[in-house]
């Protein structure tokens, strides 16, 4: 036996009314946030190596792997390096 769908029937009460959303606060009245302001920490020899690992195998892959290994890992490096001087 198929399923008959029920059809949503409206009413004629009246709809709740909605409660006034609260404005946001303006900038000067929120919290202030401590931002770090020591730079990042530089990453170890091995940790480095692995993320010239991952970022020129991204690189490769998104390339489709036509160019010579060598170049998407020189790329990686200079990303890594600009990224963590």
């Amino acid at each position: 036996m198929p399923r008959v769908r029920k059809e949503k029937v409206l009413t004629d009460r009246p709809l709740r009314p909605r409660s006034p959303r609260q404005p946001n606060p303006a900038p000067a009245e929120t919290a202030a946030v401590d931002v770090p302001t020591t730079p990042p920490q530089t990453p170890t020899p091995e940790v480095r190596f692995k993320m010239i690992q991952v970022a020129a195998y991204f690189r490769a892959e998104k390339d489709g792997f036509r160019k010579d290994p060598a170049e998407y890992w020189r790329e990686a490096e200079l990303e890594i390096a600009l990224r963590f001087p």
